[in-house]
């Protein structure tokens, strides 16, 4: 029965990956679709397909949230609370832009009383890297306190984030090196589909592990050391 369930439950979350993946394909093909028609892209004229592709990464994040409540719930492992206050972060940052909002006001404050005259984004991803420290801490003493299984699916998640992490990184650093605003679009599109693809990752990933109650044979950075 219960070898049944666990087909069943690998079976829903594979079928919720060709969902998932299947919607961020369609979004990054009609992201380029549209930018190909529009002799003079800019984020503007592409502002509706991005609204949509927003709300569906705002969704994601959402049910994983939930998807990560079922299980500190069916476990029992409160360490598990550390993650949905990582991705609640996550929500509420890109739905709000709190980093963005932060930064700017402390970029006003200092400006105005030190004329630094730095520019505001240095300001946001201070306040992004004191946020990101703070919940890695959360998550680190999670870690070290939590059982082995917490472990090793918390290992898995750090390397999606890692990957979040390198794609949001992507315009950033083309912006610093001035590679121009024609690349520095087209790198756009790599940054919002890698992390849409991430995302559905992460959804799949939380999904199987709710199917199976928090319990998991396989970890995805074990693959690295199989044969």
């Amino acid at each position: 029965m219960f070898q049944h369930l666990r087909k069943i439950g690998e079976h829903s979350a594979s079928l919720l990956l060709l969902l998932l993946i299947s919607t961020d394909f369609v979004f990054i093909v009609l992201h380029i679709i549209i930018a190909i028609l529009d002799p003079n892209p800019s984020l503007c004229n592409i502002s509706g397909i991005c609204a949509y592709m927003n709300i569906y990464h705002l969704i994601m994040l959402f049910w994983v949230i939930i998807l990560f409540g079922y299980v500190l719930k069916s476990t029992r492992c409160s360490s598990y609370a550390s993650w949905i206050l990582m991705f609640t972060f996550f929500l509420f940052d890109d739905a709000l832009r709190l980093h963005q909002s932060v930064g700017d006001r402390i970029a006003i404050i200092f400006d105005a009383d030190l004329s630094l005259g730095l520019p505001s984004r240095y300001f946001e991803l201070a306040v992004l890297a004191i946020a990101g420290f703070v919940l890695l801490a959360v998550v680190a003493w999670a870690y070290f306190h939590g059982p082995h299984t917490f472990r090793k699916i918390s290992i898995d998640i750090l390397l999606f984030i890692a990957a979040l992490v390198f794609f949001g990184l992507i315009v950033d650093l083309a912006e610093a090196i001035k590679l121009g605003p024609v690349v520095i679009f087209g790198l756009g599109f790599v940054e919002d589909g890698g992390e849409l693809v991430v995302y559905s990752l992460i959804l799949w990933y939380v999904f199987l592990l709710a199917m199976r109650n928090g319990k998991s044979d396989l970890f995805l950075h074990d693959l690295a050391y199989q044969p």
